[in-house]
Parts: structure tokens; C-alpha cells; sequence
């Protein structure tokens, strides 16, 4: 216990060259470590059933105003 911890230098910060460069790196690297394919994935999905269910039903939007007047 009579041992003193090891003395710490204070980190640098760095820049990158530019900030465009930057920003860059860092939203490649949002993208790679979350599930954002995933996510883009599942809203293509949802976009896609939407699309389907107005083309195939296009006065649903009457029938639920007329329900809604009750």
C-alpha cells in the first residue's frame, strides 16, 4: 500500500486537417458501430407497406373520414 500510483500526462487533443474530413469520419463511424442498417432497413420495410396499402386501397382515406364523423 506504501507504492504511489504512476504519474499521468495529460492526453492531447488533435485535429483533423479539415473539419469536412472530420465530420465524415465521425458518421462513418456512427454508421459501423450502431444498427443503423438495421434500422433503415426496418423504415424501407414500413415505407414500402404504406406505398402497397395506398396504391391498393386509394379511397381508404374517405372511408376513415366518414368514420370518423361519428
Amino acid at each position: 500500500m506504501t507504492e504511489r500510483p504512476a504519474a499521468r500526462q495529460p492526453q492531447t487533443i488533435t485535429r483533423s486537417a479539415s473539419p469536412a474530413l472530420g465530420a465524415w469520419s465521425r458518421f462513418k463511424e456512427f454508421a459501423v458501430g450502431t444498427d443503423l442498417e438495421l434500422v433503415v432497413a426496418l423504415c424501407l420495410i414500413g415505407l414500402l407497406i404504406t406505398l402497397n396499402l395506398m396504391f391498393r386501397f386509394p379511397e381508404l382515406g374517405a372511408v376513415i373520414a366518414q368514420c370518423n364523423q361519428f
